[in-house]
Parts: structure tokens; C-alpha cells; sequence
């Protein structure tokens, strides 16, 4: 009895302990090494910069011992030239670092390179999506559309596109001034609808959400989907009208019509060819 006591006391210390990353031998970061050389260019001008193999081994060695031997293996092989550097001069950000650029590549480097400890940040609290927007808004825009909208992004893992992420950059001047109670029902909104309810604010409320005049009654009207159903509305508004312009009209829906004759040929075309089979 006592024996298995000390066991379950021995075991409940082991899983409690902190999980140590893997280092990485000698031998595997000089093939490292070994590979950067081989590639030439750029990759072996990080070398010569890090202070030649041995120097540049070292980096790897001391990457691994924070970051993990795989983490340190993706810097190399998938960051492209720059991101060891990149992520060396992380400090103790350098785990995270690690991290970003193994999972994303020549544009998690970029990022790096771009916001340094700020992007690896915004990458800790906001995840893969804060790669994404830094890399299309650049280090000063991107962070400052993660500082306004990231939680609301993030509570159901929302994702913009460039098209969602260029509208909240026309409203977040005026929403960043604006009340609370407005901003944050904004946002609450935000993060049910995502690109859905920038699409609606943008064809419904533009004028009044760039010019600051938006209303927690008017962001509260909306539900998700209207967005979709305010691109039908749109496209419904578009088409020409027959009794005004019967010209207009026709050319509107001349390529459906042709489409379908080509379908309706196609069809005919098989049926015979197969009777005469």
C-alpha cells in the first residue's frame, strides 16, 4: 500500500512538471547548416552574417534548447532566408517566434522582419489570424485593426477577408472615437457576422459609419445573413427595369440565355449521337 502511495506521488510530480522542449544534436544542426549552404544566395549569406558555420550552428542549438529541435528544423527549412536571424533577435520571444515562422514560412518571416516582438505578440494572443492581417495591412495597420477588433475577431474564430478587413479599416477612425456603448456593439456584431456585417454596414450605413454617425440602434438591426441578402438586394437593384429599357434588359440576360442554349444543344447533340449508336 505504501508503495503505491509513493508511486501516485511520484507519477502526479512527473505530470506536473513543465514540459522540456527537444534539443537538437550537434549532428542534425550541422545538416542544417549543411542545407542553407547548398541553397546558395541568400541562405548562405545568413551563414557568412551569423558568423560562419560554426556560428551559425550555435544559433540553431540555441533555438532548439527554447524553441524545440522541430521548431528550430521549420525556421530553417520553411522560413526562407532571414528567418533565423529574424528570429534570433526575438529574445525571450524567440519560442513564439519559432513558432510563427515554422507555421507560415517566407510570410510569417516577413512578419517577423516587419513588427518584430510587436507582430510575435498580436501572434500569441490572436493566433494564425494575426499572421494573416499583419501580412496583408503591414506591421502599423494590421496591429492596430487586431488592438481595435481582434477579441471580437477571435470569440468565434472569425476570419476577415481583404474585402472585410479594407471595411473596417474605413470605419475604425470614427468607431475609435465613438461612444462606448456604439463601439461595443459594433463589435458584439462583429464577431457574430464577421465579413457578413461589414458587408451590411458598408452597403446600408457607409456614409454614417465613416463619417462617425452610426447608432446602437441602427448596428442592432442587423442579423446574420443580412449581408448576403443585402448583395442580392443589390444585385436585384442593378438589373434594368423592361418597361423603361427593354434593350437594357435583354443585354442583361442575353450570356444566361446563351448559356442555357449551349446546354440545351449540348443535351440534343448527345441524344442523337447516342440513338445513332
Amino acid at each position: 500500500m505504501k508503495l503505491i502511495y509513493m508511486l501516485c506521488i511520484v507519477l502526479s510530480l512527473a505530470a506536473a512538471a513543465p514540459a522540456q522542449v527537444a534539443p537538437i544534436a550537434r549532428e542534425a544542426a550541422e545538416e542544417l547548416i549543411e542545407w542553407m549552404l547548398r541553397q546558395g544566395g541568400a541562405h548562405a549569406d545568413d551563414v557568412a552574417r551569423l558568423g560562419g558555420r560554426s556560428g551559425a550552428r550555435e544559433a540553431v542549438e540555441e533555438l532548439a534548447k527554447v524553441a524545440g529541435r522541430e521548431a528550430a528544423e521549420g525556421v530553417v527549412r520553411r522560413g526562407g532566408p532571414g528567418a533565423l536571424r529574424a528570429v534570433r533577435e526575438l529574445g525571450d520571444l524567440a519560442p513564439e517566434g519559432a513558432r510563427l515562422v515554422a507555421s507560415h514560412g517566407p510570410r510569417g518571416t516577413l512578419v517577423v522582419q516587419q513588427g518584430g516582438r510587436g507582430s510575435v505578440e498580436l501572434f500569441k494572443r490572436y493566433g494564425d489570424e494575426a499572421v494573416r492581417i499583419l501580412a496583408d495591412q503591414g506591421p502599423d495597420a494590421g496591429a492596430r485593426l487586431l488592438n481595435f477588433a481582434g477579441d471580437a475577431l477571435s470569440r468565434h474564430g472569425r476570419v476577415l477577408s481583404a474585402e472585410g478587413q479594407a471595411h473596417l479599416r474605413q470605419f475604425m477612425p470614427a468607431l475609435e472615437k465613438a461612444e462606448p456603448a456604439v463601439r461595443s456593439a459594433f463589435l458584439d456584431r462583429l464577431a457574430a457576422g464577421g465579413d457578413d456585417f461589414l458587408v451590411w454596414v458598408s452597403r446600408r450605413w457607409k456614409p454614417l459609419a465613416v463619417a462617425g454617425g452610426l447608432t446602437v440602434a441602427a448596428i442592432t438591426a442587423y442579423k446574420v445573413g443580412d449581408g448576403v441578402a443585402e448583395g442580392v438586394r443589390g444585385v436585384v437593384d442593378a438589373m434594368p427595369n423592361p418597361s423603361r429599357d427593354a434593350a437594357a434588359w435583354f443585354a442583361w440576360w442575353l450570356p444566361v440565355l446563351a448559356l442555357v442554349a449551349l446546354v440545351v444543344a449540348g443535351w440534343v447533340l448527345r441524344a442523337r449521337f447516342a440513338r445513332r449508336a
